[in-house]
């Protein structure tokens, strides 16, 4: 039997999950992670996919660059 599955809600659980790990990870003394973002040109589209990639590590807790 074929089963639905809702993207956004497994993405959603995945972030929650990553700011719980992150910020006991943090509380525990480690440094808090930094994702580093690396763009090749300057097409919209990519800009575009870089901020969101950017937007959604600060909300999980990491450093974005």
């Amino acid at each position: 039997m074929a089963k639905l599955l809702d993207g956004k809600q497994a993405a959603k659980s995945i972030r929650i999950r990553l700011r719980k790990q992150i910020r006991q990870y943090i509380a525990d003394g480690h440094a808090q992670p930094h994702a580093v973002f690396i763009q090749v040109g300057d097409s919209p589209a990519s800009s575009q996919y870089v901020g969101m990639k950017n937007r959604q590590a600060e909300k999980i807790g990491c450093r974005s660059t």
